[in-house]
């Protein structure tokens, strides 16, 4: 905001904020080149059995499996997500001149045309993190005569598996799914929304079997359980493509043609089992602690979350014990200095100073906090010295 305002009062060194038509469309090729390039170095190609990829140049016909390829992701949610996603993967495919089957992606349009919830602040985590796959062998959505056109239009199968998460909702120790057009929500207690759903396993181990060439892309805001990636016959590749913002969908196909090379690489380990992570034992709902006496204290105040479907109101307030060492996101953390309090290793390092100058070393700002006594401790010692 500082930045804009800057701009509008014609701060020095501010540009003017008038562009031309021509300046606009220079930057916006510009941008989308750079979010090309970032999608492409971001890339993680984790698996490629025969060199099955780049496809080969002549390969301009491709089966899109999978529910989520007619949602594809650019962004998560909340601080996270982005504003739109004008070029998808569908997209993408027809400005990079390879045709799909339409016969299924119409199918996957039909069944559920895009997710209920894309706004983790305003949802509840079994809602932001729903999950939609219609049953490979239910012939009311892949109908005989669907799937042998499929094998006629094309020899090669790219599937695709997506998982929305973002701030506010942890990913789900149960998934919620949607297998029948418009019917109820089926819970699976015995899969994280990280795993994948049976049915997705099912619709790999058809692919699989039918397909000559079978790539798998990964776009999700999560690392996920994929073990089933290397076990399952026939898979031949799988590229993880993450999240591609509005424009940079177009460098998967790029990457998967071979005009561009994945460069990317994991920024942590994928688990075959994420319950053996550190992490996990803190995570979600068994996490969560609750701060004992605060009745009355924000936000169990009174205090209403209006922005879900029926306006909910605060019962505890609640921590979540980071005890695993190892803290990978972000925090919000008072800083002490502005209170006119010091961290105990700036307290160390002045006192150090002080000593080598000959100073004594009296104590002139209030020391509060974990390690105040053995700090008080040690200054004693120095006075005694």
């Amino acid at each position: 905001m500082l930045c804009r305002n800057l701009h509008k009062e014609g701060a020095i060194g501010a540009p003017s904020g008038h562009y031309s038509d021509a300046e606009i469309a220079d930057t916006k090729v510009k941008a989308e080149a750079l979010a090309a390039d970032v999608e492409a170095e971001g890339a993680v190609l984790v698996r490629n059995n025969d060199n099955t990829l780049p496809l080969a140049a002549d390969n301009k016909k491709i089966n899109v499996f999978g529910w989520a390829s007619i949602a594809w992701l650019g962004g998560g949610s909340g601080s996270g997500g982005v504003s739109g996603v004008n070029t998808d993967l569908l997209a993408a495919l027809t400005a990079y001149g390879v045709a799909y089957n339409t016969e299924l992606t119409d199918m996957y349009k039909d069944f559920q045309d895009g997710r209920e919830y894309t706004r983790t602040l305003s949802a509840w985590p079994e809602q932001s993190g729903r999950l939609y796959e219609p049953d490979i062998n239910n012939q009311t959505y892949y109908t005989q005569s669907m799937l042998d056109n499929a094998k006629s239009f094309s020899d090669t199968a790219v599937v695709v598996i997506g998982r929305l998460a973002g701030e506010s909702n942890d990913a789900t120790k149960q998934q919620y799914k949607r297998t029948e057009k418009g019917g109820d929500i089926v819970v699976d207690d015995t899969r994280t929304m990280l795993e994948l759903t049976t049915e997705e396993e099912d619709l790999l181990n058809y692919v699989g079997a039918n397909y000559a060439h079978v790539v798998v892309l990964i776009n999700s805001t999560n690392v996920m359980e994929l073990g089933q990636i290397e076990t399952i016959p026939g898979i031949d590749a799988c590229l993880i493509a993450g999240l591609s913002g509005s424009e940079g969908a177009t460098a998967v196909l790029e990457v998967l043609w071979g005009d561009r090379e994945p460069s990317g690489r994991t920024a942590d380990t994928w688990a075959y089992d994420l319950t053996t992570a550190a992490s996990y034992a803190n995570a979600g709902m068994e996490g969560v602690g609750k701060y004992s006496a605060a009745d009355g204290l924000y936000p169990a105040d009174g205090t209403t979350n209006g922005k879900l479907d029926t306006p909910y109101t605060y019962e505890q307030v609640s921590y979540v014990d980071y005890a695993e060492g190892i803290y990978i996101g972000y925090k919000v953390v008072r800083d002490r200095r502005r209170r006119g309090l010091l961290g105990r290793r700036e307290q160390r390092a002045r006192h150090r100073l002080r000593r080598r100058r000959g100073e004594r070393y009296e104590r002139t700002e209030p020391i509060r906090g974990q390690g105040a006594a053995a700090l008080h401790q040690r200054q004693g010692a120095a006075r005694a010295r």
